[in-house]
């Protein structure tokens, strides 16, 4: 998450350092219902179609 557009001094260029890689990535699923949290899974970089169904099916 980081802007897309910088503003500057007319006639000044802008630039931007930004940090390509910070660390790993990690995606959290969870289940609710009314009682509470049902279930959730933490998963080591960006979640997959397989990493969801399997999610569903074991839930």
């Amino acid at each position: 998450m980081e802007r897309k557009v910088a503003r500057s001094l007319q006639g000044k260029k802008v630039y931007s350092y930004r940090q390509k890689n910070k660390g790993q990535k990690y995606t959290l699923i969870g289940a609710i219902s009314v009682d509470g949290i049902v279930c959730h899974k933490i998963i080591k970089g960006s979640m997959k179609k397989q990493d969801f169904l399997e999610f569903v099916r074991f839930s």
